[in-house]
């Protein structure tokens, strides 16, 4: 129901008041087929922390170069994505990822 960065909020079946909760998306997590069929949308990822979407809009700089376009249900999904895409230019450094911003796309 809800992307909340290192967890997912989760409706379960059994929680009579039916409210969001966080769960760790690896952690006694059952998926259903429809974790299979999450509707994908397109993200931006700026992925150096020198710029901020401000400098990608008004061209300032290289900082449209650091801007990678991902298709991805969540924005943590998109985050990921774009670090696995660029992993070879973080040498496995998957700290980089915690500098990453992104936004649904235009």
């Amino acid at each position: 129901m809800a992307d909340r960065a290192n967890y997912i909020g989760v409706i379960l079946d059994s929680d009579p008041k039916k409210r969001i909760r966080n769960h760790h998306p690896t952690w006694e997590i059952q998926y259903g087929e429809m974790a299979e069929t999450l509707p994908l949308k397109q993200w931006e990822v700026l992925t150096n922390d020198m710029y901020d979407w401000g400098d990608v809009r008004y061209m300032v700089g290289d900082a449209r170069h650091y801007v990678r376009s991902v298709w991805a249900a969540t924005r943590s999904q998109a985050k990921y994505r774009a670090y696995k895409e660029l992993a070879e230019c973080f040498n496995d450094d998957a700290t980089a990822i915690l500098t990453f911003k992104v936004r649904a796309a235009a």
